[in-house]
């Protein structure tokens, strides 16, 4: 103790306090005692901080149970024992019933030594167990509000604890969790995860791990758990207490920066691939277009209209795959959706089941609108698959095209193209993250149709509706805008070319190619595929050359830094970028001498005409 043992002692006799004092000093302890003798000095003297009271028990104005209950409304906790010369053992009783520590018979004082170190033991003790329940009840609280989940289970597995932070994480209250609530919806793939999960912990002491839980209200979520054994004095277990993160939101983050490093990865692959394509299908297109000029007969017209309609199909796919994979925007160019609808007729058709009826409604005076018709013919293809995935059973399937003219905010002319079904339909939850990148209700779905669908429609300058009810069915309605008229730019002589000079940087057949189409129509072409034959012929014939045709991406050719040097060699060079990259030309000294682009696979009519204009700028 710190310091001398306080003690207060009500006693009206000289000669019996005395004696009380006399027996207390034999337990060797330091000692303060305070004699008083009345009921109002006893009360003063509470005002103080006293280790242990002693009363008598019958004093001439007061009494020693009016004393102990002045003492317990003040302090329950201070030991008071009964030092009298008469109390029955019924009294006795009483005063201890009443919160008397002891009593001790003054002809018996020899016991009080005793006593006093009893008491004083047994407040210690009370004063230590009420420091473990308040630190224990300080931990409850702490436990309530913390973020994690926290459970115990008993070796029955039975949930023993559960905070609020599982009531907040998982819906159920602490009752209904102690109830089973929570486990009845466990099914046997989920119980048998639990049981090698509990397995593991009793062995090893601890788990750690990934797990599938669902919601009161039915959602389904990853909880990061930590599962700990705690056991008895002996060793055996005897509960297990798991702590448990909701990670549901970070999984799903996670998820989609993985599948955004795959798509950058396709993109990579993607563009490879083009360059590749665009190689092989760009001499095509101008040769067929070169022996269509030269063909007569009706049937190898038609041979090669369709070879010249394959190719610029496989030219659109290409391009298809580089605006999923990296956003890449072709020009706008005039598209007839009437037409665009019923090319996809049939292919939507073929992929329906029987069960389904699709009903395509198109007016003939279906306006045209500008974009990519490959764009938008995915758009209408992923909610036509869509549209069927929901009628698993059955149903019909509409399609229709009409002209709207729309007041307000969005004012203007739109051509508007409406997807209806008579499926499951959505219910609200779903409805409303429906075009949410990654976010899909698919067992083997990526999430990506329709946020899709919605970034192709924004970049067209469009926007979408989507209506849909559980059991009612999904309507998807798109609204395409016009633009004004455009002037139809007037013919361009392609004789202008005549007797010019151009430099063709290309590789291969689309070399070839090239040059035998510029030389048909009286150009002088002086090829190359190195950036050494390219400078060293530039620097030759600097002259007389009208303009560049440079392809970036030719093998062991930086294209850049050699249009760079072409630059320093002639300010005034003009080059037309055959590689259809424009965003490497964004560098100075190399953006201002480049005049135009010309996208692979290209058309002798496009090439020519793309030449013709670039001759004719200052």
């Amino acid at each position: 103790m710190d310091g001398p043992l306080r003690i207060l002692h009500l006693e009206d006799n000289d000669s019996d306090g005395e004696l009380v004092a006399r027996a207390l000093r034999k337990t060797g302890l330091p000692l303060e005692i305070y004699r008083v003798e009345t009921r109002a000095d006893f009360v003063n003297a509470l005002d103080r901080r006293f280790d242990l009271i002693l009363s008598d028990f019958s004093l001439p104005d007061f009494d020693g149970l009016s004393a102990l209950s002045t003492v317990r409304d003040r302090d329950g906790d201070t030991p008071f024992i009964f030092v009298s010369g008469t109390i029955g053992e019924d009294r006795a009783v009483d005063a201890l019933r009443h919160g008397a520590t002891d009593y001790i018979l003054k002809d018996r004082l020899s016991r009080l030594p005793a006593a006093l170190e009893r008491s004083l033991r047994e407040r210690k003790e009370r004063e230590a167990r009420r420091a473990a329940e308040d630190q224990i009840r300080e931990q409850a609280a702490l436990l309530d509000n913390a973020r994690e989940a926290i459970v115990i289970r008993d070796m029955q597995k039975r949930v023993t604890y559960w905070n609020r932070g599982a009531e907040r994480m998982f819906g159920w209250t602490a009752s209904e969790a102690k109830a089973g609530l929570a486990e009845a919806r466990f099914g046997p793939a989920d119980r048998a995860e639990l049981d090698a999960s509990w397995s593991s912990c009793l062995k090893h002491g601890t788990w750690d791990g990934c797990l599938r839980r669902f919601t009161r209200d039915g959602r389904e979520i990853i909880v990061e758990a930590h599962w700990t054994c705690l056991r008895n004095p002996d060793g055996s277990p005897r509960a297990v207490m798991a702590v448990g993160s909701d990670v549901t939101r970070a999984r799903s983050l996670e998820m989609q920066l993985m599948r955004s490093q795959r798509l950058e990865t396709v993109g990579m692959i993607a563009s490879g691939i083009a360059h590749d394509l665009n190689n092989v299908l760009a001499p095509i297109l101008i040769g067929v277009e070169s022996l269509k000029r030269k063909v007569a007969d009706e049937t190898g017209q038609r041979l090669l209209g369709n070879m010249e309609m394959g190719v610029q199909r496989g030219a659109d796919i290409v391009r298809q795959v580089l605006t999923f994979s990296r956003g890449s925007a072709e020009p706008a160019r005039d598209i007839d959706v009437r037409e665009m609808i019923r090319g996809i007729e049939r292919l939507v058709t073929a992929t329906l089941p029987k069960s389904v009826e699709a009903t395509l409604q198109i007016p003939d005076d279906l306006w045209h609108v500008p974009g990519d018709a490959t764009q938008l013919q995915q758009v209408l293809l992923n909610l036509c698959v869509n549209a069927r995935d929901a009628m698993p059973k059955g149903g019909t399937l509409v399609v229709q095209g009409e002209n709207a003219v729309l007041e307000g905010p969005r004012r203007g002319r739109y051509v508007k193209i409406r997807v209806a079904d008579t499926g499951q339909g959505m219910p609200p939850e779903v409805r409303d993250r429906a075009f949410e990148a990654f976010y899909t209700t698919k067992a083997k779905g990526t999430g990506i149709g329709l946020s899709t669908v919605a970034s192709i429609i924004r970049r067209h300058g469009g926007f979408i509706e989507l209506e849909s009810e559980v059991g009612r069915g999904t309507e998807f309605r798109i609204f395409l805008p016009l633009t004004p008229e455009a002037a139809v730019p007037a013919a361009r002589d392609r004789a202008v070319g005549a007797g010019k000079t151009l430099l063709v940087i290309e590789e291969g057949s689309v070399r070839e190619i090239v040059r035998g189409t510029l030389e048909a129509y009286g150009y002088y072409v002086i090829a190359a595929d190195t950036e050494e034959q390219a400078l060293e012929q530039h620097a030759h014939h600097r002259a007389r050359i009208a303009a560049v045709l440079v392809n970036l991406t030719i093998p062991d050719v930086d294209g850049v830094e050699l249009i760079r040097r072409l630059a320093e060699q002639d300010a005034h060079v003009k080059v037309i970028n055959t590689s259809g990259l424009t965003d490497a030309l964004h560098v100075d000294g190399v953006e201002s001498v480049v005049r135009a682009t010309l996208a692979k696979p290209y058309t002798a009519d496009r090439l020519l005409d793309v030449v013709a204009q670039v001759l004719e700028m200052a």
